[in-house]
């Protein structure tokens, strides 16, 4: 006794593939959890005029460092954040 029958399972499979192309596939995506950014001036405030000093960037999300990942210190007055106007 044959329990397949090749014709009409073929079509069957043709009909869920054809379906399954023809529909439109829906992505789910997950939005980014929200990042916390703690920004300091090391070796504190006031920074003097022409003195040495570290900018220092700390991201995290969900309590997690974020890694990998870059922070840009830019000059407020710019237009862009690009080329000269990146200070660190």
């Amino acid at each position: 006794m044959n329990r397949y029958s090749f014709p009409s399972d073929l079509c069957k499979l043709c009909c869920v593939f054809v379906l399954l192309l023809l529909c439109p596939v829906r992505i789910l995506a997950v939005p980014p959890a929200p990042t916390s950014t703690v920004l300091s001036v090391l070796p504190g405030h006031p920074v003097l005029a022409r003195s040495a000093f570290t900018l220092k960037a700390s991201v995290t999300s969900q309590g997690k460092p974020v890694s990998p990942g870059m922070v840009l210190f830019c000059n407020a007055d710019a237009q862009f954040c690009e080329d000269l106007n990146i200070l660190g």
